[in-house]
């Protein structure tokens, strides 16, 4: 049997999904952590964390196939956006990962938002001017910390860090690059406007490949912590929102997606860059052929459990097994 595995590094959880060469599930594997907040806006998680808990889920889905007659063809990621975490010149983070869910930089953003610059700005990189862009984030960081701004060597999202641990590659998937406000998605490439406000280079930043890009020659510590074969190939794959539209079929400018996790978004895939004049919609790559235009709710999850609680019969659900794919057709239907 030949097998594949696909990981999801989300905001509180990391998940791992064993399929066969057929794409039938033969195993969901999920590992928790935190996510540090305190009252000024502050939503982060520790990188150490991160990556075991990638270790994890990655060793049992491993031993759950059978590679002793069996294949691994491949491990292929999905990332949460619009993290950012500082790396000292050996790649030690300076920072904890700096979540989307993040609100510090909320007067940053907005000042931003006010000037040319910034209107221009979301022209360029299809990002709405918002305290969640890793642009954001560095404005406040250079503003609030410029100590740690200043020991600042490499600018990483949690995706360039995982693979930079695992392959000693500082590299990061063109769908997560589009999403940090940094990058011209009319080019696919750092933009040097966005960089100059930032106060960084370009050089500071991951080397921008192909959601198919892979790596295979993996630092021998982390392969054993995981148990994968040797060469095994890692997919960097895309940021989650894209590969959700991939993952229920909505990949043609007529389908959309909505999802529903911690946070919530509605998006469509187009064959070409689309901007809201008013610069509410994000516009993302996808790859160099495809963006994904579309809306988000940060507290996605919470309207969800809202929903579970105020619109669905709770005496039912104490007697039956429901997933939260049949609750959501429920409410939607209005199904008691």
């Amino acid at each position: 049997m030949k097998y594949l595995i696909g990981v999801d590094v989300g905001t509180t959880t990391t998940k791992a999904v064993l399929y066969d060469e057929n794409a039938t599930i033969i195993g969901h594997f999920i590992k928790n952590y935190p996510i540090y907040r305190d009252p000024q806006g502050m939503a982060e998680q520790d990188p150490e964390e991160i990556l075991q808990a990638v270790e994890t889920v990655v060793r049992t889905a491993t031993h759950r196939a059978d590679l002793k007659t069996g294949q691994l063809l491949g491990v292929a990621f999905s990332t949460a956006n619009q993290s950012l975490l500082l790396l000292d010149e050996h790649y030690h983070p300076l920072t904890r990962i700096i979540t989307w869910a993040d609100t510090r930089a909320r007067q940053d953003a907005l000042k931003l938002k006010e000037t040319p610059e910034g209107k221009q700005l979301y022209q360029t990189t299809g990002t709405p001017i918002h305290p969640m862009t890793p642009l954001a984030k560095l404005i406040w960081i250079r503003r609030e910390q410029p100590e740690r701004f200043r020991q600042m060597q490499h600018v990483a999202d949690i995706k360039s860090y995982i693979f930079w641990r695992l392959f000693r590659k500082f590299k990061v998937d063109l769908s997560v690059a589009s999403c940090t406000g940094l990058l011209d998605i009319h080019t696919g490439k750092w933009d040097q406007t966005a960089l100059k406000l930032a106060g960084i280079s370009e050089k500071q930043l991951p080397i921008i490949t192909e959601p198919t890009s892979r790596e295979t020659v993996m630092v021998e510590s982390e392969r054993q912590k995981m148990d994968v074969p040797r060469s095994t190939p890692f997919i960097y794959g895309a940021f989650d929102g894209a590969l959700s539209n991939i993952g229920v079929g909505a990949i043609k400018s007529n389908q959309v997606a909505i999802t529903i996790g911690t946070s919530a978004a509605v998006r469509v895939i187009t064959d070409r860059p689309v901007i809201d004049p008013q610069g509410r919609l994000f516009c993302y790559m996808m790859d160099k052929k495809h963006w994904i235009v579309g809306g988000p709710l940060n507290n996605g999850g919470d309207v969800f459990q809202w929903a579970v609680h105020h619109l669905i019969d709770q005496g039912a659900l104490e007697n039956e097994q429901v997933d939260r794919y049949t609750l959501a057709n429920r409410i939607i239907e209005g199904t008691p």
